[in-house]
């Protein structure tokens, strides 16, 4: 495997043809010995995990005819060795929802500021604004991110901008976190709009809930993985990650457990999502014996 590309514009590189070839092999061993199982197994092989695709399957019944009792996942992790793997009970990814705000302002010559008024400046005030919400209304012993990754501004350097467009993502991991996070995005954003007399609207579109783990099937695979990796290479992680993973609403549905795998070694150790990324192969295996 190969995940290079010389159109980064359209680069994923996050190890879903590892999590297919796991699926496949592990499709082809208890296929051969098919005749011994005392249980159906639904092998399910799903598109567009970025963009929901999950729940767009379980809507047209992928859990059903059979029904699914029990459900299980893996992700290949370079910030782990191959070789090890990680789990935890109970909320181990975040929740995420996606924000996207307009603000405007008026356009005007930048030699006569007081003429117009200024968007990028809105802007600027309202995302340090929106930081607070993190550091000043949820409990420090909670985790929340606020990211903003993109920025539209118009015209040229020496114009007013009359429109800025912010787009980012909301991270919790609890429901509470949650409907505070939005209630003070959509508070500050009109506050802010009045103090600098600009427009600000504020569309915030529902993503996935957080990934919660059974416990019990937690437990029996950390016991497969201690059989197979050893006691050390099986890591129990005591903090969810703000990271978010669409297999959480398939846990919604019925019971189940994800987990990572490690995919790294001394040269491949790229984190997911560059042009860089790469797996050891030695992880496919782990993965068919971990399922």
């Amino acid at each position: 495997m190969d995940y290079k590309s010389e159109n980064k514009g359209v680069m994923h590189a996050c190890g879903h043809d590892a999590h297919l070839t796991i699926a496949l092999g592990l499709c082809k061993i208890l296929n051969k010995f098919r005749y011994r199982l005392k249980v159906n197994v639904k092998f399910i092989f799903q598109p567009g995990e970025e963009i929901g695709g999950g729940k767009i399957i379980i809507n047209n019944g992928v859990l059903e005819n059979p029904k699914v009792d029990y459900i299980f996942a893996l992700h290949v992790a370079p910030h782990l060795l191959c070789g090890s793997m990680e789990i935890k009970a109970g909320i181990m990814a975040a929740s995420t929802d996606r924000l996207h705000i307009t603000v405007k302002g008026k356009k005007s010559h930048g030699a006569y500021p007081n003429e117009g008024i200024e968007a990028i400046v809105t802007s600027s005030y309202l995302i340090s604004s929106l930081q607070t919400i993190v550091s000043r209304n949820i409990d420090p012993n909670h985790s929340v991110v606020i990211t903003f990754g993109k920025i539209l501004g118009r015209e040229k350097g020496n114009i007013i901008c009359d429109e800025v467009n912010l787009v980012g993502t909301l991270r919790t991991l609890n429901n509470e976190d949650r409907n505070l996070s939005k209630k003070r995005i959509k508070e500050i954003c009109t506050h802010v709009g009045e103090t600098f007399n600009s427009s600000i609207t504020i569309d915030i579109k529902e993503g996935i809930p957080p990934l919660i783990n059974d416990a019990e099937l937690v437990s029996k695979i950390i016991r497969n993985g201690v059989e197979l990796l050893g006691n050390d290479n099986v890591i129990i992680k005591d903090k969810s990650s703000l990271g978010a993973e669409d297999f959480a609403y398939f846990l919604q549905k019925t019971k189940g457990a994800f987990f990572n795998i490690g995919c790294a070694n001394d040269t491949i150790n790229s984190p997911i999502h560059t042009s860089t990324f790469n797996i050891d192969e030695n992880c496919l295996l782990i993965g068919v014996l971990l399922q």
